[in-house]
């Protein structure tokens, strides 16, 4: 009876296992372009489609959503391919800790890099990674993905949503007027210098004119260049030529439906003006001016509107409990049959959303996401639980929309440090080229050993096969994703199998010019090479364990693939090699030992 029962039983137990892994990777990457396209559309939550996309699956049958819906539970245990194979996006975001408080600050990157995770996970983009990098980066790799533009904003936006109350008219009116005397007495102070001063500055004057006018601050300007080749908005005033030094800001302004409005093309120096600091000092503290999301079309002309509104919220974006994208109906031209995005609060938020709007019926409350308005309604009665935010969507758009903010806001603003995209072509390239590498160094090897130890390199050749399936089948089971630096450690691997096995087939020669016989020298072959092969791949080991402790990303994947390889190595060139060689001389008879 064969004595390497338990052996047999062992690699037995391994093929399958390996099998059982490794056949969800088999069956998901044969399938066509359009059914892995189809398979991942039914798999994603409805409102994350878009229109097209929604009719491709609507047009499914219920037996052909369950069938690609059981690819893609395929796809979940099937092994992935990394960003450098399959195309994609890779960023590196650095989160900006200016003005966070050290309780706030020392947790920002994780608080960040969870909500981030949400988004791109109600995204639907297929294994992302999502890992932090240092102290207060953050490393983003999205394979597949092709909407560059789209991806970005989802990611990178703040995304604070902010229910505010809008100032009174009367108010507004005060402030405006304000900041109008505000102007025109720096503009008068300004004009009686120049007409002061006779003769010309020296350049030393000149410097600390300069500076004075500028400030320490850096935020004052010169007005009078501000108003060169400037325009009066038709309608803003009516028409004397000294109209900008008389009202130097409202002349910026016109009437846009009862709210103030700004020419596209004034926007920048509206702007100027509101940060001059005597101008700030002349709007009230607990006040802010904010512009709208978009512009208003008036006269072929485009405009922004600019409201003035509470600096603190009454309610924020923290208290959505969820958000829906969805076509608007009734009545308002604004939103019957356009995207908009539903949302509603906690029980906490309905609270003071209650109070908030019961306190303040036919007042006016700005939605407000990322500083900008995006509506700013009469409140005509209580609110506690659901609203809508409308804007001049499209239905991916208030898709993104509502996917982050059901995230919830970023803690503090992103940067993007890093940006790359590897296109899909560059992936097939790179994995038509791994492939013919791994075929010409796999076929020489093969060809190698049969023709240098006949029979023998034969079953080394079955046992580094094996050795790939292990390793390919160990990458499914943890679900590892597959790179270029991990091919090169597969194809590195292999070339390690082979050595093991000349060690192997070295000694069993020695043993035979010795004089022993086949089963002796076979015994004696593997019990001296043992040693030597496990102190080799030990110390290799230990070396690729180095590289994944302190690497990061392509060195990962080369130390992971490296590991695993070795030890399927260890697994394959001494057990299954030495059960092939014991079965055989022991069914046979076996006079002379092709090696």
């Amino acid at each position: 009876m064969f004595r390497g029962n338990w052996r047999i039983v062992l690699i037995v137990v391994a093929i399958i296992s390996a099998a059982y892994y490794l056949y969800p990777t088999y069956r998901w990457y044969r399938l066509s372009p359009q059914d892995l396209e189809t398979a991942r559309l039914v798999s994603l939550p409805r409102e994350s489609l878009t229109e097209e996309q929604v009719r491709t699956v609507d047009e499914l049958s219920d037996s052909d959503r369950e069938h690609y819906a059981g690819l893609y539970e395929q796809k979940k245990k099937a092994l992935n391919l990394g960003l450098d194979l399959q195309g994609g996006m890779h960023l590196v975001l650095e989160v900006d800790r200016t003005g966070l408080s050290a309780d706030e600050a020392e947790d920002a990157t994780d608080r960040a890099l969870e909500i981030i995770r949400n988004r791109i996970d109600q995204f639907g983009v297929a294994e992302p990674v999502v890992q932090r990098q240092g102290d207060n980066r953050i490393v983003v790799q999205l394979p597949g993905m092709k909407d560059e533009a789209r991806a970005r904003n989802l990611i990178g936006r703040t995304a604070l949503l902010e229910f505010t109350l809008l100032k009174s008219g009367e108010l507004v009116q005060t402030v405006l007027e304000g900041i109008d005397n505000t102007l025109t007495e720096k503009l008068s102070e300004k004009k009686e210098e120049e007409t002061s001063q006779d003769i010309e500055p020296s350049p030393e004057e000149e410097v600390a004119q300069a500076e004075t006018d500028t400030g320490e601050a850096g935020d004052e300007f010169d007005l009078s260049e501000l108003f060169e080749e400037t325009e009066v908005e038709s309608g803003a005033v009516e028409g004397e030529e000294d109209v900008l030094v008389e009202k130097p800001f409202t002349s910026f302004l016109v009437n846009i439906g009862g709210d103030i409005g700004v020419a596209a093309l004034n926007r920048l120096k509206v702007e100027r003006l509101l940060g001059d600091s005597t101008v700030q000092n002349t709007i009230p503290p607990d006040a802010q001016f904010l512009w709208s999301n978009e512009t208003v079309t008036v006269r072929d002309q485009d405009y922004y509107r600019l409201y003035l509104l509470n600096k603190e919220p009454g309610l924020t974006g923290k208290y959505i409990a969820d958000a829906r994208p969805t076509l608007g109906s009734g009545m308002d031209p604004d939103v019957a049959n356009r995207p908009i995005v539903q949302f509603s609060t906690t029980h906490e938020g309905a609270k003071i959303f209650s109070r908030l709007t019961g306190a303040n019926i036919k007042e006016r409350l700005a939605i407000v996401l990322d500083k900008k308005v995006f509506s700013a309604p009469v409140i005509e009665s209580k609110l506690s639980k659901d609203s809508i935010i409308k804007g001049d969507f499209t239905m991916e758009q208030a898709r993104d929309l509502a996917i982050v903010l059901r995230a919830g806001a970023l803690p503090a603003p992103i940067e993007y440090i890093e940006e790359r995209t590897v296109g899909p072509s560059l992936g097939r390239d790179s994995i038509r080229l791994a492939k013919i590498s791994a075929v010409i160094g796999t076929a020489l090897i093969i060809i190698f050993m049969i023709v240098y130890y006949g029979m023998s390199g034969a079953i080394a050749d079955f046992a580094l096969g094996l050795n790939i399936f292990f390793i390919l089948s160990v990458l499914a089971g943890f679900h590892a994703t597959l790179t270029l630096p991990g091919i090169a450690g597969i194809i590195l691997t292999i070339g390690m199998a082979v050595d093991a096995n000349v060690l192997i087939y070295e000694r069993i020669r020695e043993e035979l010019r010795t004089g022993k016989t086949i089963r002796s020298a076979i015994d004696s072959g593997y019990a001296r090479a043992f040693r030597t092969i496990l102190d080799a791949n030990v110390t290799t080991v230990m070396t690729a364990l180095v590289l994944y402790w302190k690497g990061t990303g392509p060195i990962k994947g080369f130390a992971l693939t490296l590991i695993i390889g070795l030890l399927a190595n260890m697994f394959t060139a001494i057990l299954v090699t030495r059960v092939i060689f014991d079965f055989v001389t022991t069914r046979w008879e076996i006079k002379k030992l092709s090696i």
